[in-house]
């Protein structure tokens, strides 16, 4: 993908339920903007799996289907964007999910003089969410796969590396939809909270990959322009 060319400092979020794609967006929108890439599932999967401090008490939370409480969150983007330069901006996936996230990024973005410059929501349907992400396997090395729309060349392991192909707790139906669910309950003064700052935006998930990307990049390339 194409770079495009932006003038300032961008730091983008992205919400959206479990399984919405932002994790796919995201990389798509940090490799055509040249922005780092920072996503709060893969940096919690990280710290649960390294046994961190942080990651050990996560993982009570995690393997239930439950969102990991905002001070340990806090803490992990907290202690990953401090250990980065930022340099031409960031795409945050998954985080903030809560006010309380949301004024500590804030204050974190402050340090370096930077700021929140576009949230941009991925509207989808819990059900069309259940029946992308029950089909994705991925291997221990995060390669991923959809068992109908992007199977591996073998069943059950990785084209790159030969490894076994798993899915992850995560995305079994029963879990994305008490996800899901949460998700609603506590995004809702979040979206409340960036809506009053006029940087919320909203784009159709139900699109095809290709056209919501088009519509983020649509959206961010129209901030150069202000």
């Amino acid at each position: 993908m194409a770079k495009l060319t932006f003038t300032k400092t961008l730091n983008v979020i992205l919400l959206g339920p479990p399984g919405a794609g932002k994790g796919t967006q995201a990389l798509a929108i940090a490799a055509s903007f040249g922005l780092r890439h920072l996503s709060t599932g893969n940096l919690i999967r990280h710290n649960i799996q390294a046994q961190t401090p942080l990651g050990r008490q996560a993982k009570e939370f995690y393997t239930r289907g439950e969102y990991a409480p905002d001070h340990l969150v806090v803490a992990m983007v907290k202690e990953e964007l401090c250990a980065r330069e930022l340099e031409k901006g960031v795409v945050l996936d998954g985080f903030p999910r809560t006010v309380a996230q949301a004024e500590a990024l804030d204050q974190t973005l402050a340090e370096f003089c930077q700021q929140v410059d576009a949230v941009i929501e991925i509207r989808s349907d819990t059900e069309e969410i259940v029946q992308r992400t029950e089909g994705r396997r991925v291997c221990p090395r995060g390669h991923s796969y959809h068992l109908s729309k992007n199977p591996p060349r073998v069943a059950g392991q990785c084209n790159l590396d030969g490894l076994p192909l798993q899915q992850r707790v995560d995305d079994q139906p029963e879990t994305i939809r008490k996800r899901i669910s949460v998700y609603r309950e506590q995004t809702q003064p979040l979206l409340n909270y960036y809506g009053k700052k006029h940087l919320l935006r909203k784009v159709d998930g139900s699109q095809s990959i290709e056209d919501v990307t088009g519509s983020i990049q649509g959206i961010l390339s129209a901030l150069d322009a202000e």
